[in-house]
């Protein structure tokens, strides 16, 4: 196994146990996670800086936009009884910025590290503070659970 497979190999095994196990996040991590009236919702954030190193991190069908700023964002939708994976959702998300309101976006549904994870890719300032809106229906239920997190970037 080539070098560059081996660390494009890493890094979507270590994006994937990211989402996959929510129980196993460090509490760092621990603002990244809302949790609804029935549901435990997850974000992650990827620059895609960071994936264009690692083309092979994403699967086929998930080519990487070439704007400046963007980044890769997933949620991991859990129910809040069971704990386990809520895999046929349909998510919608935003990334507003202090001066401009996001267009809302569907996040399709992905499998990383044989998880489903639901994504698309945004803009966010490239230094400072994001709000990251995210929607979620579940089938045969009228209820939408909306959530909202707040994530900076940082230019280093």
């Amino acid at each position: 196994m080539s070098r560059f497979h081996l660390k494009s190999t890493l890094a979507a095994a270590l994006l994937g146990l990211f989402l996959a196990q929510p129980g196993a996040m460090s509490a760092e991590l621990a603002n990244d996670y809302q949790i609804t009236s029935d549901m435990k919702i997850y974000l992650g954030i990827m620059p895609v800086a960071l994936l264009m190193q690692h083309p092979n991190a994403l699967p086929a069908g998930h080519p990487l936009p070439s704007r400046a700023h963007s980044h890769h964002v997933m949620i991991a939708i859990f129910d809040r009884a069971t704990g386990e994976r809520i895999t046929n959702a349909e998510v919608t998300a935003w990334v507003a910025t202090p001066k401009r309101m996001g267009v809302k976006h569907r996040l399709h549904p992905m499998s990383v590290a044989g998880y489903t994870t639901y994504c698309n890719f945004f803009r966010m300032l490239p230094s400072g503070a994001n709000t990251i809106g995210v929607e979620v229906r579940r089938p045969g239920n009228g209820l939408v659970n909306t959530v909202t997190f707040r994530h900076s970037t940082f230019r280093g």
